[in-house]
């Protein structure tokens, strides 16, 4: 039931107009009682969001959620002010810092495109944290799906989450920050949904261009790399969005610190090591699973120390066999050290069929020696002085 313009909720809060009908929750903008305040009034306004409970058993889990959220303290959140219920509604109330949805943003303001990028990267990291946070509840809060109205920029650019989208139920339309297993019937919000809605937060905080829904894609179009809608991304950022909006869930990046820890070492990396880490077939998306960084985690994982560039595997080495040991031959140990004019001692490792061929020349030069003799005792007998002693 939407309420009436300048209504009174709780003794607390005038209502102004109906901001937006989501599904489940119609968002209000509404002023304190206490202020007296007009919707053309300059005191500061608040969000209100009104949503209809099912039964009583969803009613309690949904105060539950809006209790547990009371203790997530983030500069990417939206100040959650009260939560009060009436009748199957539960009202709660945000503190509204001004400024716009990431859709209606102006494009200079969004943190990709509003200068140097990075500037902007540490906002986006900021909201990165605050999903952590959210995950590493002991009971993990989950946004499930991400409307435009769910992410609002100010004119200090931090995009801020509001804390409406955790109470609201699954729409029945397609959005484009809505994992493709959410279309199942009687599915519930996992991580895994969670790091495809940020992926796609991401993407049009980077590039202000929304990324196609998950029904697109399966029907078959392929989406936009970023760097080709911004000229600051790189084609690592390409990989890490790319990765983040996996149709499988099982692909995508585990929690957000990993997401933001890939981001890093992007930032880390300079134009010639980008280039090298593009042109390497090894770099994929799975590649880029980052490496400890000195960055306050959020989530389950404990904090490192220190932040480290990404190096290269040592391969392991493999037990040698047969094969590897007739390819692995050792060189041969250096000769001992002889004075100049020494006699080299034989080598010990000579072979059958050199020996062979010392024999044949010596038994050759014997021969030889015998001819000539044989020779020089015919001329001799027979054409020199030893003719005259044969007529004696």
């Amino acid at each position: 039931m939407t309420l009436d313009l300048n209504n009174i909720l709780a003794d607390r809060y005038r209502i102004g107009y109906v901001l937006e009908d989501q599904p489940g929750c119609l968002i209000y903008r509404a002023y304190r009682v206490a202020d007296q305040a007009q919707p053309d009034s300059t005191e500061t306004p608040l969000l209100i969001a009104a949503c209809e409970q099912p039964d009583q058993v969803t009613q309690q889990h949904t105060l539950q959620i809006a209790a547990a959220l009371q203790a997530v303290q983030s500069p990417a959140l939206l100040p959650l002010l009260d939560t009060f219920s009436a009748g199957q509604t539960v009202y709660m109330v945000v503190g509204d810092l001004g400024g716009s949805d990431m859709h209606t943003t102006a494009r200079e303001l969004l943190p990709g495109l509003g200068g140097e990028l990075d500037v902007g990267m540490p906002r986006i990291e900021a909201l990165l944290h605050l999903f952590g946070q959210l995950h590493s509840q002991p009971t993990a809060l989950l946004v499930g799906e991400v409307h435009s109205s769910d992410i609002w920029i100010a004119a200090d650019q931090q995009p801020r989450l509001a804390p409406f989208a955790l109470i609201r139920p699954l729409a029945a339309t397609d959005t484009p920050y809505r994992a493709p297993e959410l279309a199942q019937p009687d599915t519930t919000p996992t991580r895994a949904s969670d790091m495809y809605a940020l992926g796609g937060v991401l993407y049009y905080l980077l590039t202000g261009w929304l990324p196609l829904s998950a029904a697109q894609r399966e029907a078959g179009m392929q989406l936009n790399p970023p760097s080709s809608l911004n000229p600051l991304l790189s084609p690592l950022h390409d990989r890490v969005l790319e990765r983040a909006l996996s149709m499988a869930p099982y692909t995508r990046y585990n929690s957000p610190s990993e997401l933001l820890r890939a981001l890093q070492i992007v930032r880390l990396l300079g134009p010639t090591e980008q280039r090298e880490a593009v042109a390497s077939p090894a770099t994929s998306p799975a590649a880029l699973d980052p490496p400890p960084a000195r960055v306050p985690l959020t989530d389950t994982a404990p904090a490192p120390e220190t932040i480290r560039m990404a190096t290269p595997p040592v391969p392991a080495l493999e037990a040698p066999n047969s094969t590897a040991s007739a390819r692995l031959v050792s060189p041969p140990p250096p000769a001992p050290y002889a004075p100049f004019g020494a006699p080299v001692p034989a080598s010990s490792d000579a072979t059958a069929p050199a020996a062979n061929s010392t024999c044949l020349v010596l038994a050759s030069v014997v021969l030889f020696v015998l001819l000539l003799l044989l020779c020089s005792l015919f001329v001799f007998l027979f054409f020199g002085p030893g003719l005259q002693l044969l007529r004696f």
